[in-house]
């Protein structure tokens, strides 16, 4: 004989790996002898008060479930009485895993290589697709990765980016995002089926967008030895500062375009500097 979890009461992976996240759930025996008369014995964790038939209660975790069925015949001893002998005796047992809990997903990460901003830690990208999110979450769970657009914690229609299953206790997945500022988020359904809250947000800045050409090149008046502080003509050869308007964060970089072909070639670059508050200046 062998004890078996009710079908309907599996909530794991399938009906058959005994893991569920109910409290209260039936166990059966399949396959015992039926003999004149028998007596079963079971211990539920331990307590020998489980009736047969009444569904049991389980405890966070693993539960251990044992029976035991002694087999009597009966014999007749005439005149209508009868006695009864021993005849054999089964034992089986069961294991079940009680899961109730799913913990939030943690840690999203856009991969370092997506990540194309100033440094690879500021979720900043010019990418829209194949970007790579990565996480840890409970193993065999399945997570989704959503752009919470109305910041309600949950996976709303429209508002879901992929699904992955968590191996090894992380996870990750390429998706796809459109220019803008996005929350991602992540919940996760284990495999007793549980549902999580939401995890932190990732914020995520998609900028695919080129900016506009830099405006204003200046050489300072300091510099301009000409007739005028404005002829940009100069006798100086180093420490030339020119100054200019560009997009802020951006990254300039100045060249002596020689061949007058708009690109930044081989031994052209004069130097870069970095955009704030909508100006810049270099040293060349």
């Amino acid at each position: 004989m062998y004890l078996d979890l009710l079908d309907s009461n599996d909530s794991g992976a399938d009906i058959t790996d005994n893991v569920t996240n109910l409290s209260s759930v039936y166990i059966y025996m399949v396959d015992y002898n039926h003999f004149d008369r028998q007596t079963i014995t079971w211990s539920w964790n331990g307590d020998s008060s489980h009736v047969m038939g009444n569904p049991g209660t389980l405890n966070e975790g693993l539960n251990y479930i044992y029976a035991s069925v002694e087999y009597y015949r009966r014999i007749s001893q005439g005149f209508g009485v009868y006695t009864y002998e021993f005849a054999g005796r089964e034992t089986a047992s069961i294991e079940v895993y009680k899961d109730s809990i799913a913990h939030a997903p943690s840690g999203l990460d856009l991969y370092y290589s997506d990540d194309t901003g100033s440094s690879s830690t500021d979720n900043l990208t010019s990418v829209t697709t194949d970007l790579t999110i990565s996480g840890s979450g409970e193993d065999g769970a399945t997570v989704t990765l959503f752009d919470d657009l109305d910041d309600d914690g949950a996976v709303d229609s429209g508002e879901s980016l992929g699904t992955a299953t968590v191996a090894s206790g992380s996870f990750s997945l390429d998706v796809a995002l459109a220019e803008g500022t996005h929350s991602v988020k992540a919940v996760q359904t284990d495999v007793a089926g549980n549902a999580s809250a939401a995890s932190a947000a990732l914020s995520i800045t998609v900028d695919a967008t080129a900016p506009d050409a830099p405006t204003g090149l200046d050489l300072a008046a300091g510099d301009d030895t000409g007739s005028s502080s404005t002829d940009n003509v100069t006798s100086a050869t180093t420490d030339l500062t020119i100054s200019g308007s560009g997009e802020d964060g951006a990254t300039v970089t100045l060249f002596d375009d020689l061949d007058d072909d708009g690109a930044v070639d081989s031994g052209e670059s004069l130097g870069t500097a970095t955009v704030a508050s909508g100006s810049f200046s270099l040293d060349v």
